[in-house]
């Protein structure tokens, strides 16, 4: 259900044209100025982040890319899990293009996880792994409590003996 509202928040930005008015001036310094696209521009913040499930929240960073230029990244991250997914475009200024999804834990390096054919399939991977995380880290009912003895509930003790039987 998330991820149908978080793909919905990545939005399809026509290439804005230049204005075909001629400057008022022949020298005017604007004339070679462009405007390119980064990832907050596709993104709606606020819907992607109502998307995400619990505490998961969207922010976005900025990083050094593989032609040395600034890249803008979305980053998905979780502040008790101590985790964040980088989705980083493969070309800087192609944020719906192909897409390289990396984590990174506390005080590790970061990893490549893959590269995706587009933003929308990194997303679709980043929920993934946030759905194994969540399995993995899923906190034991109150049933799993009362069933489970207690050296399950508490593990070996190296200081207690054995019981006698």
């Amino acid at each position: 259900m998330f991820l149908t509202s978080l793909l919905a928040s990545i939005t399809s930005v026509e290439e804005q044209t230049p204005s075909e008015e001629a400057p008022d001036s022949e020298d005017s310094p604007l004339d070679n100025v462009s405007t390119k696209r980064t990832v907050s521009d596709v993104i709606d913040h606020e819907v992607a982040s109502n998307a995400l499930p619990g505490n998961w929240k969207l922010k976005y960073d900025l990083t050094v890319g593989d032609s040395n230029n600034l890249t803008e990244i979305a980053v998905i991250h979780h502040p008790s899990q101590l985790v964040e997914y980088h989705l980083e475009p493969v070309e800087t200024y192609e944020p719906l293009e192909d897409t390289r999804v990396s984590v990174e834990h506390a005080n590790s390096m970061e990893e490549h996880l893959t590269t995706t054919a587009g933003f929308k399939a990194g997303c679709k991977a980043v929920v993934q792994q946030i759905k194994q995380l969540e399995d993995r880290t899923e906190k034991p009912s109150e049933a799993d409590w009362n069933s489970a003895s207690p050296d399950e509930i508490q593990g070996p003790n190296p200081n207690r003996s054995p019981a006698s039987v």
